[in-house]
């Protein structure tokens, strides 16, 4: 999916959890979207994990359907994946304020420079670091 540059949804929060002071690592930062499910029905809530996520949160927010799998916006080089994830775990790790407790969470990962995501082989750190969520289980 290619969304365009210019655009933006502002009916939702991005809650951004930055590391303390005394123990610096930007690794265990995270933005996350609030109520975009209830804004949006059928929609996940999004996370980033360990980079600055909030502008990528708003534009994903602003797509005409949830954007899922493979994502660029027109102008960026970059190619994001956004998968859902494990409720339960993401839930119990990190702070989702949500109106609906139910709704999916979808995870934003971001490639190194070449492309390159943190499973493939030669992913630069810190893109190599990103905390990976588990994946949402499938129903058979």
């Amino acid at each position: 999916m290619i969304l365009p540059d210019d655009s933006y949804f502002d009916d939702h929060l991005v809650i951004g959890v930055r590391p303390r002071a005394s123990h610096p690592d930007e690794s265990e930062a995270f933005d996350y979207s609030v109520n975009l499910s209830q804004m949006k029905p059928g929609w996940p809530e999004f996370i980033g994990i360990g980079f600055p996520a909030g502008g990528i949160i708003n534009k994903l927010a602003a797509a005409p359907e949830p954007p899922l799998g493979l994502v660029r916006f027109e102008s960026a080089p970059v190619t994001f994946l956004v998968r859902l994830v494990d409720r339960a775990y993401a839930n119990a790790n990190y702070t989702f304020q949500v109106a609906d407790p139910t709704a999916p969470i979808a995870q934003i990962i971001v490639p190194d420079p070449e492309g390159r995501f943190p499973w493939d082989d030669g992913c630069d750190p810190p893109y190599r670091d990103q905390t990976l969520l588990p994946l949402e289980e499938v129903s058979p």
